[in-house]
């Protein structure tokens, strides 16, 4: 990974984690794809493995509290 891309990956990253921030939000923060927040925080399991671990989780956080906040206002109660 090259220097200013591994730079960005670790700033995306800490980004992420200390702002709970989806890859949308990240990716408008930087400036950058979503596409380019994957690769990047994807990148970081090779040269920053405990940063990628910890970003994926708050990333994972976040799409089961999206998928648990749509099962409770559009599906009905059986």
């Amino acid at each position: 990974m090259k220097g200013n891309m591994e730079e960005r990956a670790c700033a995306l990253a800490a980004y992420i984690i200390e702002n709970r921030a989806t890859v949308r939000a990240a990716a408008k923060k930087f400036g950058v794809s979503k596409s380019t927040v994957h690769k990047d925080i994807g990148a970081l399991a090779v040269v920053q493995h405990g940063l990628h671990v910890l970003a994926a989780e708050v990333l994972d956080l976040l799409i089961v509290q999206e998928q648990n906040a749509f099962f409770h206002c559009c599906l009905p109660l059986c």
